[in-house]
């Protein structure tokens, strides 16, 4: 049965790629939890992510307004699958959405994810480049 909800939440991997110390590109993979939200205010998501960049006063004020836009579609994620330097799982907070948003390109992981989610086909859709 199709439900409409103005918003509902679920899990789904988003992919991460980062430089190991040998230099080799290391796949992590994070479960996220997101809120299924209105493709209107997914829009606006998108709308206001393009301005931050744009209007933000400083490159902190950027992020913030970043972590903020990001706070609507993100609802945490399994702390089993993320971790700090120091190897300690990390629990979802505002701060530690935050940080994870001033590393390189994790925030466009995050959209791709979110897109893949919600569209017919999901991922499998996306491996077959449609």
């Amino acid at each position: 049965m199709f439900i409409v909800a103005a918003e509902r939440e679920f899990f789904w991997p988003v992919d991460f790629w980062q430089v190991g110390q040998d230099g080799q590109k290391v796949k992590s993979t994070v479960k996220f939890r997101f809120r299924q939200i209105r493709q209107s205010a997914f829009a606006k998501l998108q709308r206001d992510l393009a301005e931050i960049g744009r209007t933000a006063e400083s490159e902190q004020a950027a992020l913030e307004a970043a972590a903020d836009a990001y706070a609507r579609i993100v609802a945490g994620w399994d702390s089993s699958t993320i971790a700090s330097a120091d190897q300690v799982p990390l629990e979802f907070s505002r701060q530690a959405l935050t940080d994870l948003l001033d590393i390189p390109h994790a925030g466009a992981g995050i959209l791709v994810a979110y897109g893949e989610a919600i569209a017919p086909g999901g991922r499998e859709e996306r491996r077959r480049g449609n």
